[in-house]
């Protein structure tokens, strides 16, 4: 007796619709605009406000991009690359591992991630100014713990920017010089840490990682000051990006309720989001990739690991000097916790045959 056919289950744009970011990109892309940032300005305190630019302006989308050929294109090529991968089509990923060499800075937020992601654009022949957020920064792709809520799976979407972010690199870099037989993409992606195993997955193999790490002190001293300041209170405040990562981490990691991390003290809420970020390091696959360079924060080690890069890509510039800030003498209060949580961290690492530069770290810069 034939066997009835079976209902598909397919989906179409309005079940996974482009991101704002994807089209703002398309949007700057083919109309060629100025995409002057200011992402890698190491020295910069100011609060970011792009991302809420961007929002706001992909809310009704030029109907001459949504037709123009190439954005349709583009639109089309996430819209297949997102299949495969919630099918696990691993073919389809052969051309970005046959062709492009991701190199991806990976930290904490605060780490040294941005002033090394935009040494090696130099070094590959691209001017950083001019290199959108989007392609460089963490922001995108979204990739976070697993929370779901109606209408929302952070997986798929996960998927849905990743696909989008794969797109862009093809666009992007298509007229880049070939380096060993790669086409570089460098990329400071800090939320890989939460989603390593997929990240490797759909990079490949040849991914190299530079792995940033710093003092917990200093990099809270570094959030606050990003943020607005500690508040007068000691108190933990929702005023950054940031601040709203930690905040999530803290809830996620927590038995008490959502309200109270406001009654908490401000390193308290940080260290533990510091803690959790480096133990999503070791175990969530990231550090299956043996291509791993581990990079203190101090100025010795970023400037080397700058200069390493323009010492394989581009022998006729220099890398920019690294500026480091005395933080050492701040907070002596919080050292206990600090020095607790550091050794909590490297006997985790150690654990899994990784190795934690204690020593580097605790010189605090």
């Amino acid at each position: 007796m034939p066997m009835k056919p079976r209902t598909l289950i397919s989906f179409v744009d309005r079940d996974f619709p482009a991101t704002p970011f994807f089209i703002d990109f398309l949007d700057d892309f083919i109309n060629k605009k100025d995409a002057a940032t200011n992402w890698h300005d190491q020295l910069n305190e100011n609060l970011q406000k792009q991302s809420a630019t961007i929002l706001e302006n992909a809310r009704q989308p030029s109907p001459k991009i949504l037709r123009d050929p190439l954005a349709q294109k583009a639109l089309n090529r996430s819209h297949e690359l997102m299949v495969a991968l919630l099918t696990g089509s691993i073919e389809k990923l052969a051309p970005f591992h046959n062709l492009f060499k991701f190199i991806v800075v990976v930290g904490i937020p605060r780490s040294g991630g941005s002033y090394l992601t935009k040494q090696l654009f130099e070094a590959i022949g691209m001017d950083a100014t001019r290199v959108p957020r989007v392609i460089a920064h963490d922001g995108f792709p979204e990739l976070s713990p697993f929370f779901m809520a109606n209408g929302y799976n952070a997986y798929t979407g996960m998927q849905r920017r990743m696909a989008e972010y794969l797109t862009m690199v093809e666009l992007y870099f298509a007229k880049s010089r070939l380096h060993g037989g790669y086409l570089i993409v460098p990329k400071k992606a800090s939320k890989a840490a939460y989603q390593g195993a997929f990240f490797n997955a759909i990079t490949g193999s040849q991914t190299e990682y530079v792995i940033t790490i710093r003092h917990p002190i200093a990099c809270c001293v570094s959030t606050y000051e990003k943020s607005g300041g500690l508040p007068e209170n000691g108190k933990f405040m929702l005023r950054s990006a940031i601040e709203a990562w930690a905040a999530r981490d803290y809830v996620l990691t927590s038995k008490e309720p959502e309200s109270e991390i406001f009654s908490k003290d401000y390193f308290d809420v940080y260290l533990r989001f510091w803690e959790q970020y480096h133990c999503n390091l070791a175990l969530t696959g990231l550090s299956a990739n043996k291509n791993w360079t581990i990079v203190p924060y101090t100025q010795e080690s970023m400037q080397s690991m700058a200069g390493n890069f323009f010492s394989r890509f581009d022998t006729s510039k220099h890398a920019d000097t690294f500026k480091t800030f005395d933080k050492r003498n701040r907070h002596p209060e919080w050292n206990d916790k600090a020095e607790a949580s550091i050794l909590r961290v490297h006997n985790l690492w150690q654990s899994i045959g990784l190795q934690f530069p204690v020593n580097e770290i605790r010189q605090a810069w």
